[in-house]
């Protein structure tokens, strides 16, 4: 099996059992389901909690998980040492596939697996621990226990009814990975974003679309997609107040989503984030009072944080994050707003707590937050990826249709 491995990044696990604390719900493989199950330790934390540590979920009619229940915002599985007792009486192998995968993201192409990781963790934040490629034996079980989905195996969709090619797929992303090149990274993901606009737009200006996208054909051939971007008008596109004000909106929109799953309390958050007023916080579970954070936010030159976010944005191009689950449009726009979330977080973070300025412990939570609630882990944000795409898309082909008129 190829595995196809990032530069320069390193994982050994710290026990810091931060991944354990997620405060996600940890689903559980039949395997482990039924070695855990029929164990003592099973049975003492039954009676501990007076409830089933394991218990059954039904995500649609006829299909049962079984999930770990989350006490005081970890696993209960958790030791009074913080540290896992299914490892420690059971055996590294009888832990759920989840948890022995954490924090590798493995995705499997026609080129090969490539082998990701998660910045939820603390030792990938670091970059603390073994070369990847050291973890190469347990990479191979863990590819053989379980199928991860795949990219380029069929059709990828790249806008509506789009659908391209692993060929073509890679030729946007090597037009993404130049883009980030830059020493401006924000200038970067701006071309990132716009360039895959751009090549929605003049494919859809020349009539490029079916009905419905096939699961076996490409809509759009490599080569004519590499000959419409070759031929792309050199439009430029700067940041106006147009695209300013979409992305202040998406911004303020994903923070309240981010701040309370409740609908209720997250249209009032995403009110007093606009209006910076008082934001009731899921993350920092209080109430946080905004009127001084952009006066706060004036005070200092957090640009010593450029590094830490390129490596972060050049791993999730890496683990083919632009070709994955939603359109390679909606993920570029996804991409594109992760820098300005990120850029809030760390300054909020540091707000908080009432320091002069961020330092590098904001960064690393800031991206434990746009991990776990916005790019690896998320739940419920397609809405937002999707309606970002058309708004950047709209935008961008307004502009064509001006310089085609204005020529």
């Amino acid at each position: 099996m190829a595995f196809i491995f990032p530069e320069g990044q390193r994982f050994d696990c710290g026990s810091c059992t931060k991944c354990c604390r997620g405060a996600w719900n940890i689903h559980v493989d039949p395997a482990s389901y039924e070695q855990v199950h029929g164990s003592g330790l099973y049975q003492k934390l039954e009676k501990a909690y007076g409830q089933p540590p394991m218990y059954m979920d039904e995500p649609e009619p006829g299909q049962k998980t079984a999930l770990t229940l989350m006490h005081e915002g970890g696993c209960v599985f958790l030791d009074k040492d913080r540290l896992c007792s299914i490892h420690k009486f059971l055996g590294a192998k009888a832990k759920p596939l989840g948890c022995r995968q954490f924090p590798f993201v493995l995705r499997p192409t026609p080129d090969g697996t490539v082998v990701g990781v998660s910045f939820f963790c603390s030792a990938v934040q670091h970059n603390s621990g073994r070369p990847l490629p050291e973890h190469v034996e347990e990479l191979e079980g863990l590819a053989k226990e379980y199928r991860h989905a795949g990219v380029g195996f069929r059709p990828i969709s790249l806008y509506g009814d789009l659908t391209i090619s692993w060929q073509s797929y890679k030729i946007l992303e090597d037009m993404a990975t130049s883009c980030l090149s830059i020493d401006d990274l924000r200038l970067g993901l701006w071309r990132v974003m716009v360039g895959t606009a751009l090549s929605v737009g003049c494919l859809l200006r020349n009539g490029t679309t079916t009905p419905l996208a096939s699961a076996l054909q490409p809509t759009v051939s490599d080569e004519d997609l590499d000959r419409r971007l070759r031929a792309m008008p050199a439009v430029f596109v700067a940041r106006d107040d147009v695209f300013e004000s979409m992305e202040r909106m998406f911004l303020i929109g994903i923070v309240g989503a981010l701040e309370s799953k409740n609908p209720e309390i997250c249209k009032k958050n995403t009110e007093a984030i606009f209006y910076r007023g008082v934001v009731d916080s899921e993350t920092f579970r209080c109430e946080i009072e905004l009127k001084h954070f952009d006066d706060f936010r004036t005070r200092f030159d957090a640009s010593w944080s450029t590094p830490h976010w390129k490596r972060y944005i050049d791993h999730l191009v890496f683990r083919k994050f632009l070709g994955l689950g939603r359109t390679v449009m909606a993920n570029a726009s996804a991409l594109y707003m992760a820098l300005p979330l990120l850029e809030f977080y760390r300054d909020l973070f540091a707000f908080v707590q009432n320091k002069l300025q961020p330092d590098l412990q904001d960064v690393y939570l800031a991206y434990d937050v746009v991990e776990r609630g916005f790019t690896t882990h998320s739940r419920g944000m397609d809405p937002f990826f999707f309606e970002m795409a058309d708004a950047f898309v709209n935008q961008v082909q307004q502009i064509l249709k001006l310089q085609e008129m204005a020529s």
